[in-house]
């Protein structure tokens, strides 16, 4: 079996609201540069499924993201 799981990298929610700026062109809000990107919680309960799928039924789990920066330093299982 393989098992594809999708992730995206969102800010850490623990950023405080007053961190973010408005960009007044684009109409949304932007993240600041200083604060770390981590997966979405979602995205990590889903990889968890799929890993408990994999030990049960064996075959092979596979990670996708899109967009910037290093996704692969933010996953940090191993299995």
């Amino acid at each position: 079996m393989n098992i594809i799981v999708c992730a995206k990298q969102i800010v850490d929610p623990e950023t405080p609201a007053a961190a973010f700026k408005i960009d007044s062109d684009a109409k949304r809000a932007v993240p600041p540069k200083d604060r770390s990107m981590v997966i979405s919680d979602y995205d990590a309960n889903a990889m968890e499924a799929a890993l408990k799928l994999k030990d049960a039924h064996g075959g092979k789990v596979s990670v996708l993201s899109l967009g910037g920066g290093a996704p692969q330093e933010r996953l940090s299982c191993t299995a």
